[in-house]
């Protein structure tokens, strides 16, 4: 890069993409971010549910979400670059129709294991694209966030990035800022829309939101955290619309990340259950939990000119008033669980048993009844299996539960752990009519 570069460098004003979300219109960044299509393509998916009789965070709620988030990182990889040089397809990835034929492929009852992309340009206006896919990124972000109104409702949703740690490591010479290394959005395997070319900007994932309510100033939000961003954005959006929850607790409710099959990013606070129903319907879980994005966001409400402000707690964060108190959040203390006498691993995946849940007996392996049933997917019904009572609490063995439903076991001395493998069997939902048979699905 020369000095002529950065002296040809244009900035470029471009128009948002606008999608409406349950009577709200949400307005968010446009290409080459990935941010606004997708964040808008995962609301949308999740509009053909009845996402409150669900609630928030249940095993239903987050196996829909999931697969959903799965659809829309599909096609961003696919289509969505620098405009500039590809056309993006934004009509029919938003399409109503390419929405609902899309939604049919997520399954109610297990993860599907294959979520290609769709072909929007069938639903696009306009001729012309490009399909070929590019690899995901997972860069470490440097990003910052903030989101600002004021007593009119003016709304400014500000995201800005450096990329990687301390950027390109360059410091401009008495102005006291870093310049990025961005190009490191780029895909380094040529030959799809993100591609590295002269002149063009790589993909990103900043998604700077705001939202309307009947072209009324309601909400301005983003976040940083690379490609989790969007799934931030989107789950507080849904916080705050769907389940109804004052912008504080939108930001503070437990957010999960899953990019593709199967593996599923998750924050502290999501009950042990779901992610034990979870597992047993196929997702894969990360070992622990980690934090996602750091959502800062103000809502306004137009009838008694009231502003609320929210500030994550994964980072330093506050809420500023001009003329009104504020807080800063600290960032959340890390607890530290209590070792069990052993640990699970189902085909390589820890599974999140407490050390009350775990039991050894007479050189035997038992897991709390219960909970060794739900992280297995199957019913009391499946296995005639003999358990103990211990405290009143039923435990069954691991290893005879566990050869009844055909896995191997195995013990390792060393990580003290019961290995169970088995192969397992591959879901793929082709266009399958799942979602006329789901049992949330909103009919009207």
């Amino acid at each position: 890069m020369t000095e002529k570069d950065l002296h040809d460098y244009v900035v470029k004003e471009r128009e948002p993409v606008v999608g409406e979300y349950r009577g709200y219109q949400i307005a968010s960044m446009s290409p080459p971010s990935s941010g606004g299509l997708t964040v808008l393509q995962i609301v949308k998916f999740m509009e053909g549910y009845d996402v409150k009789k669900m609630g928030l965070n249940s095993a239903d709620y987050l196996h829909r979400l999931i697969q959903a988030m799965h659809l829309a990182y599909a096609d961003r990889a696919a289509y969505m670059a620098d405009e500039d040089f590809y056309p993006v397809p934004k009509e029919g990835l938003l399409h109503s129709d390419y929405i609902a034929e899309r939604r049919e492929l997520i399954h109610p009852h297990k993860v599907v294991s294959s979520a290609p992309e769709g072909d929007p340009w069938e639903y696009e206006s306009k001729d012309g694209g490009n399909q070929e896919k590019v690899r995901e990124e997972n860069p470490i972000g440097q990003t910052t966030h903030f989101s600002v109104m004021d007593q009119w409702g003016n709304m400014v949703s500000y995201t800005t990035t450096i990329e990687q740690v301390f950027g390109s490591g360059i410091m401009v010479p008495d102005y006291g800022f870093m310049l990025n290394n961005e190009m490191t959005d780029f895909d380094a395997s040529p030959g799809g829309v993100n591609q590295v070319e002269p002149g063009k900007r790589p993909r990103s994932s900043m998604s700077p939101t705001l939202v309307l309510k009947d072209g009324q100033p309601f909400m301005a939000l983003g976040s940083p955290g690379g490609p989790t961003i969007i799934t931030s954005v989107a789950q507080t959006i849904m916080n705050v619309i769907d389940f109804g929850l004052p912008i504080q607790e939108a930001i503070l409710a437990p957010r999960v990340y899953s990019s593709s099959y199967p593996s599923v990013r998750w924050e502290a606070g999501i009950e042990q259950d779901v992610v034990l129903e979870l597992l047993g319907k196929g997702h894969r879980f990360d070992e622990k939990a980690v934090d996602i994005g750091n959502v800062q966001a103000v809502i306004f409400h137009a009838e008694t000119g009231k502003m609320y402000g929210g500030a994550d707690d994964t980072r330093e964060g506050a809420v500023l008033g001009v003329d009104a108190l504020h807080f800063i959040v600290k960032p959340r203390a890390q607890e530290n669980e209590q070792q069990g006498e052993f640990i699970l691993k189902v085909n390589d995946l820890i599974y999140p048993y407490k050390a009350s849940q775990l039991l050894t007996k007479d050189g035997v392996s038992y897991i709390q009844a219960d909970k060794l049933l739900l992280g297995l997917g199957i019913t009391q019904a499946d296995v005639k299996v003999e358990g103990v009572s211990v405290g009143g609490e039923q435990y069954l063995p691991v290893r005879a539960v566990a050869e009844a439903l055909g896995y191997k076991v195995f013990w390792d001395s060393v990580e003290r752990a019961v290995l169970l493998e088995k192969e397992v069997a591959q879901t793929d939902s082709g266009m399958q009519k799942h979602y006329s048979e789901d049992q949330f699905k909103i009919t009207n």
